[in-house]
């Protein structure tokens, strides 16, 4: 019985010890190949910070839209740019071009500068719209009832044509 254990305990130190290696070399390979993704992550090329002021298109991430392959990609309204967060993070505040709606904060990876696109114009609203109906509606009636000038002619005599 007490060689058993002794057997047991030898096999139990041995395989702490293999296990102990094989993590010291797991652990010395992933450092390794993490200090090689970084070397190739700073030599590529990252993507522009964005300025205050600059215009962005949003990805839509909400199921409106239409069917998945059919559903736009990025949102219909056009952002603005208002701040970065921080100076080392990717997250930037945006508020809506029109004006309207709420501001939002949001991850680079979500923007789409979008500069290049024209300026929105400003919808008409409803009350803009009655007014000028009214305006034209207005005008129509003045002219009908203006008089037209009479014209000393002979257009009794027949000689117009």
């Amino acid at each position: 019985m007490l060689m058993e254990n002794r057997k047991l305990i030898n096999s139990v130190t041995d395989w702490q010890k293999r296990m102990k290696e094989a993590y010291h070399i797991a652990s010395r390979a992933a450092n390794r190949e993490a200090a090689r993704g970084k070397v190739y992550y700073v030599r590529r090329v990252h993507g522009n910070d964005l300025q205050s002021g600059g215009r962005v298109l949003i990805r839509n991430l909400t199921e409106r839209g239409g069917l998945g392959k059919i559903r736009s990609y990025w949102e219909d309204k056009v952002h603005i740019v208002v701040q970065r967060k921080s100076k080392e993070s990717p997250v930037y505040e945006v508020r809506p071009e029109s004006g309207e709606g709420r501001s939002r904060v949001i991850h680079r990876n979500l923007l789409l500068p979008c500069d290049h696109l024209p300026l929105e114009k400003p919808e008409k609203t409803s009350c803009q719209i009655k007014t000028k109906i009214n305006d034209s509606l207005q005008n129509k009636k003045k002219v009908m009832r203006e008089p037209q000038p009479q014209s000393d002619s002979k257009s009794d005599s027949g000689e117009d044509y």
